[in-house]
């Protein structure tokens, strides 16, 4: 089969799947079992972080490389990105290839491919600090806590600030929107992941005149608190 575009039901929490996705299923029989592949190829814009697969399969699926297979019950499978998977770049594939028993064809049905985490339920707060500063600049860190009970897979922040970002380090990409306001997004290999429970991850840059403090902030677009 070609590659397939997965259903999206109208569900709670809809901004939670991945429409930029999509899946191609194959398979190769032999005595005894079979083996199989599940690609996903990010047919968007914009990278995708930490992603979950569910589907109906007839057959049995027993193992899975790349990523982690969960039997949910009856036909109904789970696979979930791993260190390797978690981040598909645009125009990227990334394959998960394993093995079956019982044989149940070359088609998956009721997929459905989401985050792995509840977008609707961010709950964190970014605290900014001046580290150091003299006459024309300073060194700033930001740090975003998850308050959260779910791990965060990528961030983007963006906030206002009444004085003069120039620059942020760590590998993570800088925007200045204009108005005093600023985006910064994670690093696509390291450090996208804010753990649960209070986890934090913390970065650093510079800026010319300082101001009172950051406002009006958002984490992928939910409004979050600052201190």
């Amino acid at each position: 089969p070609g590659e397939e575009t997965p259903e999206t039901p109208e569900e709670p929490g809809l901004p939670n799947i991945y429409e930029n996705l999509i899946y191609k299923f194959s398979t190769f029989q032999y005595w005894g079992g079979f083996s199989y592949t599940i690609e996903l190829t990010n047919i968007g814009d914009e990278p995708v972080f930490g992603w979950i697969m569910e589907f109906d399969y007839d057959g049995k699926l027993n193992t899975v490389n790349n990523a982690t297979l969960t039997h949910l019950g009856g036909t109904r499978y789970r696979l979930q990105s791993d260190a390797y998977s978690d981040v598909i770049q645009k125009n990227v594939t990334k394959s998960c290839p394993g093995s079956g028993g019982a044989y149940g064809g070359e088609v998956l049905s009721n997929v459905v491919i989401k985050r792995c985490y509840d977008i609707n339920n961010i709950n964190a707060t970014l605290d900014f600090k001046i580290t150091s500063q003299w006459a024309g600049g300073f060194n700033y860190s930001i740090t975003i806590i998850n308050n959260g009970s779910e791990p965060i897979y990528g961030w983007s922040i963006e906030f206002n600030y009444d004085g003069e970002l120039n620059s942020a380090w760590g590998g993570v990409s800088f925007e200045n929107l204009g108005g005093g306001r600023y985006r910064i997004s994670c690093p696509l290999t390291y450090n996208y992941i804010i753990p649960a429970n209070g986890g934090s991850v913390t970065f650093t840059g510079g800026g010319g005149v300082p101001g009172s403090g950051l406002s009006v902030a958002t984490l992928n677009g939910k409004s979050i608190s600052v201190k």
